[in-house]
C-alpha cells in the first residue's frame, strides 16, 4: 500500500532541487525491463535465454519449467566456453533494429536539460548510445573509458556495467555478475553518491548491488511495475537493505507509474511546467538607462529577460551567504546598489554605443552581483546558463562569441597590448540577420568600466547591519564605507574623498591598499594620504594624529575577547539549565600539553551552558584570554576568521604565541556548536577540517600558549567521521577514558543518571520519590538532558497529586509555562501563540528557506515592529534565536520546536493533511515523529474513543511514511499504557471506515515494525504479540495469507529467542514450537524459500541449544545450499558461521575450518562485519585445535605458529568490535581473548593481568546484553581467570553458577563445558576432598549422558569425560 503518487511527487521535487548540480548530480540506473518496448520481439533476459537454449537442445529435449533451471542450462551448456567474439555474435542478433521508446526519448531530454547527469546500465543493447549520440559524454566500460567529444565541460557519464556488443567484456554468468572490475565498481560507487533512480532492474546482480554507494546523504528511488515482496529476501533482500541504508525504504514507485515508458515522459512533462514568477533583477534593470539601450532592440531585450529568468531559476537551488568583500545581505540589494553606481558614473554617449554592449555589460554585472554570495563557480554558472538557454525554443540565440566575451569580462583578463587588431563577431539570431562586430578598443573600454564598478562598489554601503566586526575583511569594508565622503567622476579618472581618519584605521588600510588593491603609488605628506589604484582611481584623506597610538596586537585580541564573551554569555539562559560535572575535564585540559579538546553530546545535553559557566568563572582569572564563538554566527568560509584574521597567517601565529607567552597567559579559542553553522553540511565539514588543521599546527609548532575547544552534537561528529572528515589525533587532542577503559579523543558530556535526575526533580518539586521515579521511567529517554529536567521541574510544581494519567496534562502545562513566562497578559499570550504558530507554518508548510520577520509580518498582516517585539521576548526566554541583522528566526532547541509543533497539531482541524505535507517533503521528520507521539498521547488521555478516530484519520491518508510513523508510535504508547483490545478495536474501525485491503497492509506493517525492533534488540512486551495473534491466525480474514501467518509465528519465535534473558522460565522451547508452527504453515502454502530458510536457520540454532547437533547440521546444510544457489552473501556468511560453530562442538575442527575458507574463497570481499565474524570463528578453531592437543599432552612449541595466527585474528576482531561498539561481538571476543590468555601459559607466556582486564570489560558489557548464553560464557571465563590467579575454590563456584544457568535455560552443551572443567579442577587440586569428588562424578555423568545423545563415540569431549569418570571412580 505504498502511495506511489506521493513518492513520485518527491522524486520530481528532488530532480528540481538537484537540477544541474555541480556536485554528484542525479543518476539513473537502467535495467533490461526498460528496453522491452523498443522491439517487437521478446528481448527480455528470459526471452533471449529461452530462445538460445532452445536452439542448443536436442530435438527430444524440452525446455525447463523454472527460470533457475533454464538459466543454469544456458550458463553451463551455452555461455561457458564461448570466446569473447562468440558471445557477442550469440547476442547481437537480438538487439538489431531497436528504436528508442518514449521512456528513452524522455531520458534524453532530461539529460539535455540538465536534470540527469549519469546513466548506469546493465543492458547490452545500444539504445542509450543512440540517445546520447549528439550529447557530449564519457563512457565507461570494463577496462575502457572514452569521451564522445573533446569538451572541458563534459559532465554526462555513461557506465555499461556488464559490457556491450561493440567492446565485449560481457557479463552474464553468476561468477561474472558476482564481482565487477575494481575500476567499474569505483565509478559506480562514485556516481551513486547523489540522488539515484533505479528503473527496470530487478537487483539480482551482487556485483552491481555491492558497488552502489550507501551514503545517507541523498535518497534513492526504486521503480518497478510490481511491488517487491518483502518476504522474498533472496530476490529482494539486497534491494531492501540498500534502500534502507539510503533512508529510502518507502521510496518505491509501482503500478502504472512503475512503467519506464509511462514514468519518464510524465516526469518530463511535469518539469516543463514552469510557473510564472516575478524576476526581481529585471524589475531593477528596467529603472536603469542601460536597459533603455538594450530595449531599443527587441532581440536583445528578449535575450536579456530570458537570461535573467534562467539565472533566477538556477539560484533558487542555492543559499546566499554573506561574505567578503561586499558583505551584502542578498544579491538583489547588491545589484540595486551596483545599478545606482552605474547610473552615476556612466556616460552613455561615449561608454556604451549600442544594445549588444549594453546587453553584455548588464548581464556581466548581474552575474557578478550573484557570485558574491551564492556558492557557484563563474565558468560553470555561465555554462549552465548557456546550456539552459540553448534549449529555449523560438527565441534569438547568442552565438559562442557572446558567451566567450561574457566569461572574459567576469574573469577580469586584461587585453594583451601587442594585439593591435582584434575583432569578434556576435549574432543573436540564427538567421544572422542581426550581426555585430566588437573591436578590441570597445572590449577594453567595457572591461575597464566593469572593473571600475567593482572597485567603486567597495566604497558603497553594501554591508549588512551588524554591531560586531566578524573579521579583518569586514572591518576594512566598514572603514571604506563609513569614511567615504564623496566620489567624483570624470572622463579621465575617479576621485574618492574620505573623512579624516584615525591612525588605527589608517594602519589597517595601508596593508589593504598595498597588498589587496595593488596600489601603485602611495604619497604621505604630513597627515595627508593619496593612493592610486587601477583603473584610474585616486583616494584622498587625512589622518587625525592627535591620538596616534596604534592599537597593539594584544589590545586587538583583548577587545575582541570582550566583545565575543559578552555576546556568547548573553545568549545563554543560565537559569534554564543544570550544569553537568564537566569542569574537572576542562581544568585538566587547560593544564595539559594538548592544544585541542573536542566536546560532544546529544542535543540539549548542556554543552553550551557548561562552556558558558566555565568561561564566566575563568573571567576572574588573569591567566587566560578567552575568545568564544558560536557556530550559528559563522558567515565566512574561514572558521579562524571568526576569531581573528591574524590566526590564518603563519608568521603572525608565531608572534601571537610569543605575545601570550611573554605575558604568561593562554589564548583560549572556544568554537561552540559547530553543528549550528547555517549552511550546507559540506560547508560545515570544511570549517571543521580547518579548525582540526589549526590545532594540529599548534601542536606541530609547539605554540603552547594557544589552545582551542570545539563542541558539537554527537550525531554530527559521527556523520563527519562517516563522511571522511579529518579525525582528531593522539598527542594533539585531549584524551579521556571511556567506561571500558578505552582511550577516546573526544569528551562526551554524559547524560544525567537516573539517580541524578530523580534527586534534582525531588529537590525542585513537591512530589514523592515514587511519583518522580514513575515519571522518570516514562520519560527516561528525555529526562537525561538538562533542558528537559528543568522544564519538567517547573511544570511539576503545579501538581499536588500526580499520576500516570496526568502525563498529557504535564506536557500541556509545560507548554503553558513557557508562554506565561514571557507574556504580559492573556491577550498578549494569544498574540504570542499566533506568531509561534506562524513560525511553525513557515518551517513546515511554506518551507521558507529562512524564517524571517518580513515574511511573518506579511502573512499575519502585522507591523514588523510588533513581530520583532514578541520574537525578542521568545529569544530572551531562550525559546527562539533571532538574528537582528538578517531578521531570521529559528527555534533555539529541537525540544522547543517539538513542544510547539505538538500544540499546533492539537489546535488545527486536519493534522493528518499537515503531516502528509511535511513527510512528502521530508522536513524535520525526526521532530515530527516525536511531536506526533506526544499528540497521540494527549488524545489517548483525553478521550480513548476519539483517539481511535484520530488513528483512522491518519491511516486513511494512505501515506506510507505517515502510516509507519503512526503505527510505530501507537505500538509504543500502547505498551506504556495499554488499552484493552487496542488492536482489535483499531482493525474493526479500519474494516468499517477504510476497507479490508488497508487491514492487510496495516497488519503487515505492524509485523515488519515488530520484526525490525527484534532485530535491533529493542524489547517490547509479549502482550502485543498475544493481542495480535487472533487478528493474524484466524479464518475470519481470508486476506491474511499463510505466508503472513508463518511470518507472524516466526516473529514470535525470534522474540522468545532474542529476549529469553528477560524471562525466568525456559522460553526457548516456546521459540522452537513457534518455529515448527511457521514451518507447517509455509509447507501448506505457496512456498517461499527465503522465509522458509530464515525459519529453519533459527530452528537449527534452537536445536543446537537443545543438544540436537546432528539435526541442526542437516538443517543448516540445506539452508546454506539455497543461499549459495541464490547468492546472498550476508546470509551465507551468517549460516556458515553457525554451521561451523556446530562442527566445532562436534570437534570436527577441520570441517569447520574448511567451510570458513571455502566461504571466503567464494566471496572475496565480504562486508567488514561478516569478514570480522569469519576471522573470529577461524581463530576459535585454531584455538580449539591447540586446546585438544593440550588435553592429549601433544601440544609442543611447534604449535606456536597456530597460537600467533589465533592471536592476530582475535586482535583484529577486538579492534573492530571496539571501533563499532558492537556489544555482542565484544562479549564474544573478550571471552576468546581470555581463553587465549589461558592457552598462553602452555607456551610459557604469562597473561594473568590481561585476562583479568578482559574479564572486567566483559562484565561491564554484559550489563548491556545479559542474554543467557553470554551470562553462562561469563561464568566460564571467570573460572578461567580465577584458575590463572590460582583461586581454585572460587573457580569452582563460578562453574557451578554457569552450570545452573545452562540447566535453567536448557542449553546442555554449555552445561557440559562447565562439567568437564569442574571435574578437571577437582582432579588437579582437590583429590582429597570426597565431597567435591562426588559432586564432580555427578557432573561427569551428566556430560556423558549428553554426549551419548550425539551418537558420536569418537567425540573428543565424550572421550575426555569417560576418562575423567574412570579416575573419579578409582579415587572415590
Amino acid at each position: 500500500m505504498y502511495n506511489s503518487d506521493t513518492i513520485l511527487r518527491k522524486l520530481i521535487q528532488q530532480l528540481k532541487s538537484y537540477y544541474n548540480s555541480e556536485t554528484e548530480g542525479v543518476t539513473v540506473i537502467i535495467g533490461a525491463g526498460c528496453s522491452l518496448r523498443s522491439s517487437s520481439d521478446d528481448i527480455s533476459t528470459e526471452g533471449i535465454v529461452k530462445d538460445i537454449v532452445k536452439k542448443h537442445l536436442n530435438e527430444d529435449q524440452d525446455l525447463p519449467d523454472t527460470w533457475t533451471e533454464l538459466y543454469s542450462l544456458f550458463v553451463n551448456n551455452v555461455w561457458t566456453g564461448q570466446g569473447e567474439q562468440d558471445r557477442i555474435d550469440l547476442l547481437a542478433p537480438y538487439f538489431k533494429n531497436l528504436e528508442p521508446s518514449k521512456g528513452y526519448l524522455a531520458i534524453r531530454n532530461l539529460i539535455k536539460t540538465g536534470y540527469i547527469k549519469n546513466i548506469i546500465t546493465t543492458n547490452f543493447d545500444p539504445l542509450i548510445d543512440e540517445i546520447l549520440k549528439d550529447i557530449p559524454h564519457r563512457t565507461f566500460i570494463d577496462g575502457l573509458k572514452k569521451e564522445s567529444f573533446s569538451d572541458d565541460n563534459l559532465s554526462i557519464n555513461f557506465v555499461k556495467a556488464h559490457g556491450d556488443l561493440q567492446h565485449g567484456n560481457l557479463r552474464f554468468a553468476p561468477d561474472e555478475l558476482r564481482r565487477l572490475s575494481p575500476e567499474i565498481e569505483a565509478v559506480i560507487h562514485s556516481l551513486t553518491k547523489g540522488i539515484v533512480i533505479v528503473v527496470g532492474y530487478r537487483g539480482q546482480d551482487i556485483g552491481i548491488m555491492n558497488a552502489l554507494n550507501t551514503s545517507k546523504a541523498h535518497c534513492a528511488f526504486w521503480v518497478s511495475p510490481e511491488k517487491p515482496d518483502l518476504y522474498d529476501q533472496y530476490s529482494n533482500g539486497s534491494i531492501d537493505t540498500w534502500m534502507k541504508t539510503r533512508n529510502s525504504e518507502y521510496n518505491f514507485i509501482n503500478g502504472e507509474k512503475g512503467d519506464f515508458n509511462v514514468l519518464f515522459p510524465f516526469i518530463e512533462s511535469k518539469l516543463q511546467e514552469v510557473p510564472k514568477q516575478e524576476i526581481k533583477s529585471l524589475t531593477l534593470w528596467k529603472k536603469s538607462p542601460l536597459y533603455n539601450i538594450i530595449s531599443t532592440s527587441e532581440r536583445a531585450s528578449i535575450v536579456f529577460s530570458n537570461l535573467l529568468k534562467i539565472e533566477d531559476e538556477i539560484l533558487k537551488e542555492y543559499i546566499w551567504t554573506v561574505k567578503e568583500p561586499y558583505f551584502c545581505v542578498d544579491s538583489t540589494t547588491l545589484l540595486s546598489i551596483l545599478i545606482t553606481v552605474l547610473q552615476d558614473k556612466l556616460d552613455f554617449q561615449n561608454d556604451i554605443t549600442n544594445e549588444i554592449e549594453a546587453l553584455l555589460l548588464a548581464t556581466a554585472l548581474t552575474i557578478f552581483s550573484q557570485i558574491q554570495g551564492y556558492p557557484i563557480c563563474v565558468d560553470q554558472y555561465i555554462y549552465i546558463i548557456k546550456e539552459k538557454y540553448r534549449y529555449l525554443q523560438n527565441i534569438p540565440q547568442p552565438d559562442d562569441n557572446f558567451w566567450s566575451i561574457l566569461k572574459d569580462l567576469l574573469a577580469e583578463k586584461e587585453i594583451i597590448e601587442k594585439e593591435k587588431f582584434f575583432e569578434i563577431s556576435i549574432t543573436v539570431d540564427s538567421t544572422k540577420l542581426f550581426y555585430y562586430v566588437l573591436k578590441k578598443g570597445m572590449f577594453s573600454k567595457m572591461q575597464s568600466l566593469f572593473i571600475l564598478f567593482q572597485q567603486i562598489l567597495l566604497f558603497q554601503k553594501t554591508t549588512y547591519e551588524k554591531k560586531d566586526i566578524i573579521s579583518t575583511s569586514h572591518r576594512i569594508k566598514l572603514i571604506l564605507e563609513n569614511y567615504c565622503k564623496e566620489i567624483k567622476y570624470s572622463s579621465t579618472s575617479t576621485k574618492i574623498f574620505f573623512e579624516n581618519m584615525t591612525p588605527q584605521d589608517d594602519n589597517v588600510l595601508e596593508g589593504y591598499f598595498r597588498n589587496i588593491m595593488k596600489a601603485q603609488t602611495r604619497e604621505l605628506v604630513g597627515k595627508s594620504r593619496t593612493y592610486y589604484i587601477k583603473p584610474d582611481i585616486y583616494i584622498y584623506y587625512e589622518v587625525d594624529l592627535e591620538n596616534n597610538r596604534l592599537t597593539s596586537l594584544y589590545d586587538e585580541f583583548y577587545n575582541r575577547a570582550n566583545t565575543l564573551t559578552e555576546e556568547f554569555l548573553s545568549a545563554v539562559q543560565f537559569n534554564n539549565f543544570i550544569l553537568p560535572d564537566t569542569v574537572e575535564i576542562l581544568k585538566r585540559f587547560m593544564v595539559s600539553d594538548n592544544p585541542g579538546l573536542i566536546i560532544t553530546g546529544v542535543s540539549g545535553s548542556g554543552k553550551t551552558t557548561a562552556l558558558a559557566h566555565w568561561i564566566k568563572n575563568l573571567q576572574a582569572s588573569d591567566e587566560y584570554l578567552i575568545l568564544p564563538f558560536s557556530g550559528k554566527n559563522q558567515l565566512t568560509k574561514n572558521g579562524l576568521q571568526s576569531f581573528s584574521d591574524w590566526l590564518s597567517e603563519p608568521l603572525k601565529l608565531q608572534q601571537i604565541n610569543e605575545l601570550f607567552c611573554c605575558r604568561k597567559k593562554t589564548l583560549l579559542l572556544v568554537y561552540d556548536a559547530i553543528n549550528e553553522i547555517p549552511n550546507t553540511f559540506d560547508f560545515l565539514q570544511n570549517i571543521y577540517n580547518q579548525l582540526i588543521c589549526f590545532v594540529e599546527k599548534l601542536s606541530t609548532h609547539k605554540y603552547n600558549n594557544i589552545k582551542m575547544i570545539l563542541s558539537l552534537r554527537k550525531d554530527v561528529y559521527m556523520q563527519l567521521n562517516d563522511n571522511h572528515a579529518m579525525e582528531p589525533r593522539e598527542g594533539i587532542f585531549f584524551p579521556t577514558i571511556l567506561p571500558n577503559r578505552e582511550i577516546s579523543l573526544t569528551y562526551e558530556i554524559s547524560p544525567f543518571s537516573k539517580d541524578q535526575a530523580v534527586k534534582f526533580l525531588m529537590d525542585s518539586t513537591n512530589q514523592s520519590q515514587e511519583v518522580i521515579t514513575t515519571l522518570y521511567n516514562e520519560f527516561s529517554g528525555i529526562l537525561q538532558m538538562p533542558i528537559y529536567i528543568k522544564l519538567f521541574a517547573d511544570a511539576f510544581t503545579l501538581f499536588s497529586n500526580f499520576n500516570e494519567n496526568n502525563f498529557g496534562e504535564l506536557i500541556s502545562r509545560w507548554y503553558k509555562i513557557l508562554l506565561q513566562k514571557i507574556s504580559e497578559n492573556n491577550t498578549h499570550q494569544d498574540e504570542l501563540v499566533v506568531i509561534i504558530n506562524e513560525i511553525i507554518l513557515s518551517k513546515y508548510q511554506y518551507i521558507d528557506e529562512n524564517v524571517s520577520i518580513k515574511n511573518i509580518a506579511k502573512r499575519l498582516n502585522l507591523e514588523e515592529k510588533i513581530i520583532i517585539k514578541d520574537v525578542n521576548l521568545f529569544a530572551e526566554a531562550g525559546i527562539l534565536t533571532y538574528k537582528k541583522v538578517t531578521k531570521e528566526i529559528n527555534f533555539s532547541h529541537d525540544v522547543y520546536e517539538q513542544i510547539f509543533l505538538t500544540q499546533y497539531l492539537m489546535k488545527i482541524e486536519y493534522p493528518e493533511d499537515f503531516c502528509c505535507n511535511i513527510l512528502e517533503k521530508q522536513i524535520n521528520m525526526h521532530i515530527l515523529s516525536l511531536a506526533l507521539k506526544d499528540y497521540l498521547l494527549f488524545q489517548k488521555e483525553l478521550n480513548q474513543e476519539y483517539y481511535f478516530e484520530i488513528l483512522i484519520k491518519f491511516i486513511s491518508k494512505n501515506h506510507s511514511l505517515l502510516n509507519n510513523c503512526i503505527i510505530e508510535n501507537a505500538l509504543l504508547l500502547n505498551e506504556n499504557s495499554s488499552i484493552e483490545n487496542h488492536w482489535s478495536i483499531l482493525f474493526q474501525k479500519i474494516d468499517y471506515n477504510i476497507g479490508l485491503n488497508c487491514h492487510k497492509y496495516i497488519l503487515q506493517l505492524i509485523l515488519h515494525i515488530l520484526n525490525t525492533r527484534i532485530d535491533k534488540h529493542n524489547f517490547f512486551s509479549n502482550s502485543t504479540l498475544n493481542e495480535l495473534r487472533p487478528l493474524v491466525i484466524q479464518p475470519t480474514y481470508i486476506m491474511n495469507s499463510q505466508k503472513d501467518q508463518a511470518f507472524f509465528e516466526f516473529i514470535n519465535a525470534k522474540y522468545w529467542y532474542t529476549f529469553s534473558y528477560k524471562f525466568e522460565n525456559d522460553v526457548l522451547k516456546d521459540a522452537q514450537i513457534y518455529c515448527i508452527n511457521a514451518k507447517k504453515l509455509l509447507l501448506s502454502s505457496d512456498s517461499n524459500i527465503s522465509l522458509c530458510d530464515d525459519i529453519n536457520f533459527l530452528y537449527a540454532i534452537l536445536l543446537r541449544y537443545e543438544g540436537k547437533l546432528i539435526e541442526a547440521v542437516n538443517t543448516l546444510q540445506k539452508v546454506l545450499q539455497n543461499q549459495i544457489k541464490f547468492s546472498v552473501p550476508d546470509k551465507i556468511c551468517k549460516t556458515a558461521l553457525e554451521l561451523g560453530a556446530i562442527y566445532r562442538e562436534l570437534t570436527k575442527f577441520d570441517d569447520a575450518l574448511g567451510l570458513y575458507k571455502s566461504i571466503k574463497k567464494l566471496y572475496r570481499d565480504f562486508p567488514p562485519y561478516w569478514d570480522t565474524r569469519l576471522q573470529l570463528n577461524m581463530g576459535i578453531i585454531y584455538k580449539n585445535k591447540q586446546q585438544v592437543k593440550r588435553v592429549n599432552h601433544k601440544l609442543t612449541k611447534d604449535d606456536f605458529n597456530d597460537f600467533k595466527i589465533t592471536q592476530q585474528l582475535f586482535f583484529n576482531v577486538y579492534k573492530y568490535a571496539c571501533s563499532t561498539d558492537d556489544v555482542l561481538l565484544k562479549l564474544e571476543i573478550l571471552a576468546e581473548l581470555i581463553e587465549l590468555c589461558a592457552l598462553a601459559r602452555y607456551y610459557d607466556i604469562k597473561r594473568t593481568k590481561e585476562a583479568r582486564k578482559y574479564l572486567d570489560e566483559m562484565e561491564e558489557n554484559l550489563k548491556k546484553y545479559p542474554a543467557p548464553l553470554r551470562q553462562i560464557q561469563f561464568f566460564r571465563m571467570q573460572a578461567r581467570v580465577e584458575l590463572l590467579e590460582m583461586k581454585y575454590a572460587e573457580s569452582l563456584i563460578s562453574l557451578r553458577q554457569g552450570y545452573q544457568l545452562s540447566i535453567k535455560y536448557n542449553i546442555p552443551y554449555r552445561a557440559c563445558d562447565c562439567c568437564r572443567k569442574f571435574t578437571d579442577i577437582v582432579l588437579k587440586y582437590f583429590v582429597e576432598d570426597k565431597s567435591l569428588l562426588n559432586e564432580a562424578l555427578n557432573y561427569t555423568d551428566f556430560a556423558i549422558k549428553y554426549y551419548k545423545t550425539l551418537g558420536k563415540e569418537d567425540h573428543v569431549y565424550f572421550k575426555e569425560s569417560l576418562d575423567q569418570r574412570k579416575i573419579l571412580v578409582e579415587l572415590i
